[in-house]
């Protein structure tokens, strides 16, 4: 059996005859993390759109596992395992934070209607272990503290930490971050990276896909990179190489960081 949880082929988004997406191949492996990064509009947020579920793809396939989900909503890709947090904040912001990722874990339930209006065993069971789940997952990202606080009174940087939590709260497979740490400080982006690192650490068969703008969270982070220019891979490899390639200098991370590695090299 293959060791890829997902494989990406030919992966294609049109709208409107605009090609925001353009054939795009990818292949992850389950328990590493993975980086994705391009310039606003290389159609990255889109890619997390369909292996998501959130957007049909034009054409293309994406098999989770080995099995087809292309064709398939939101709601089956999170049953079979795959989170995902959104640039723009979607809590629910008038329920508390521990409701917020009790409500998220509750997708994979068994009970039905009338189990849940009699209170019976199977409804109890399985309310009792996504409380459990949703504490775990606050205790992870250390906003435990603040279960009870309604979630729009969080300050920003712990509204990011709970987005996490509620995909944790899924048990995920594969998780994916995209730009998780949009708006943040450097010190808040510091500890989100370690907190990436311990959630990796303690589910080491997670597979992680990191969208991000921030090239420290991500050359901190991620074993493999993807670059993405124009809905197109320009590049891939390890960090190393996509620090090391002309090609992604020159398309995405401008001169500033040719720069750096001079005045570097000057330093040695």
């Amino acid at each position: 059996m293959s060791d890829k949880i997902l494989q990406v082929k030919g992966l294609t988004q049109q709208f409107k005859g605009v090609l925001a997406v353009d054939h795009i191949n990818m292949d992850l492996e389950q328990g590493r993390i993975y980086g994705l990064i391009g310039t606003n509009g290389a159609g990255k947020s889109t890619v997390v759109n369909m292996i998501s579920g959130n957007l049909r793809p034009t054409d293309g396939e994406i098999l989770f596992q080995g099995e087809h989900i292309e064709r398939l909503d939101a709601a089956h890709h999170a049953k079979a395992g795959i989170a995902r947090t959104f640039q723009n904040l979607r809590l629910f912001g008038d329920q508390t934070v521990l409701d917020n990722a009790i409500t998220a874990s509750q997708i994979s339930r068994k009970y039905n209607l009338v189990e849940m209006l009699t209170y019976l065993p199977r409804y109890r069971r399985e309310e009792k272990q996504f409380s459990e789940r949703a504490y775990e997952a606050l205790r992870t990202m250390g906003i435990d503290q603040y279960a009870e606080m309604q979630a729009d009174n969080l300050p920003y940087g712990l509204q990011r930490r709970l987005e996490i939590a509620r995909c944790l709260a899924i048990q995920p497979k594969l998780l994916l971050l995209d730009e998780p740490a949009a708006g943040m400080n450097p010190q808040e982006s510091l500890q989100l990276v370690n907190d990436i690192r311990g959630i990796h650490k303690d589910n080491p068969e997670m597979t992680i896909l990191l969208i991000e703008h921030d090239m420290k969270v991500v050359m901190n982070l991620c074993e493999y990179i993807y670059v993405m220019a124009s809905g197109t891979i320009i590049a891939e490899g390890t960090p190393r190489q996509i620090y090391e390639s002309e090609e992604v200098i020159s398309a995405y991370l401008g001169g500033s960081v040719r720069n750096k590695r001079k005045q570097h090299a000057k330093s040695q």
